[in-house]
């Protein structure tokens, strides 16, 4: 585990953290970190005598990239396929397999090694 300033917006609860660790899954001249946080849903009833209101909290995985000593980048499921293009734009070969659906946002540890083996 490594601590990174938390410029990824990293949640706990609902308390997002200045600093936060980060678990190594790769490393190279791109780093891939796994960041948990927590994500959570309003919970309201309303009943005869009255309101009951919770959370329900969950973790989720949040893969994180890095290159060099630069800005770390987290991965968003929704636009996935437009921002790691945009990200790795410096490795038109990357950018090439991920175009022609040869990786996916499951492929990410693949990317990663990819980039690292194949990229300069």
């Amino acid at each position: 585990m490594l601590a990174r300033a938390n410029t990824v917006k990293l949640r706990r609860g609902l308390i997002k953290k200045k600093n936060v660790f980060l678990k190594l899954e790769s490393k190279g001249k791109l780093k891939l970190f796994n960041g948990y946080g927590t994500s959570g849903i309003l919970l309201s009833t309303v009943a005869m005598v009255g309101t009951v209101a919770g959370t329900y909290a969950f973790d989720i995985e949040n893969y994180i990239l890095q290159k060099e000593s630069g800005e770390l980048k987290r991965i968003k499921s929704l636009t996935f396929k437009k921002d790691i293009i945009e990200y790795f734009s410096d490795c038109p070969k990357l950018v090439e397999k991920i175009d022609n659906k040869e990786f996916s946002k499951q492929d990410i540890k693949a990317i990663s090694a990819f980039y690292n083996s194949d990229c300069l």
